[in-house]
């Protein structure tokens, strides 16, 4: 049986997190760009992400199976997973709502993974402080 929660917490919690700063990244060359009348905003595509993970199949028969896939995930290619928007130019209101809407993504999934580490902690020590 899969142990999902700690492969929720750890293994894919760090690759959101590398997702999310990415994205910060691209909102930042946006707003860097928007005097630029040519130039197409970009946004990362989370979702085909999580398409290649499932292309190697979610249904592990266990968790050091998906752990193996997690970590194999190529980090130095996740800016494949930036796509171009349709229309040039770029809606300063919209990206600094979407850098906001990230930050704030990215703090709660660090307090979620700080949450988990303490409480893994806790459990290793037995309740002593």
């Amino acid at each position: 049986m899969i142990d999902i929660a700690a492969i929720t917490t750890s293994d894919l919690g760090k690759l959101a997190l590398d997702m999310l700063h990415l994205q910060q990244q691209v909102s930042a060359a946006n707003v860097a760009n928007a005097g630029d009348d040519q130039y197409v905003s970009r946004q990362v595509d989370f979702q085909t992400v999580f398409d290649e993970l499932k292309r190697g199949g979610l249904a592990y028969k266990n968790s050091e199976a998906l752990k193996a896939r997690l970590d194999n995930v190529d980090r130095s290619r996740l800016s494949d997973h930036v796509v171009a928007l349709d229309t040039p130019g770029v809606k300063l209101d919209k990206e600094m709502a979407n850098m906001i809407k990230n930050l704030l993504r990215y703090q709660a999934l660090l307090t979620g993974m700080s949450g988990y580490s303490s409480i893994s902690k806790m459990a290793i020590n037995e309740g002593k402080k």
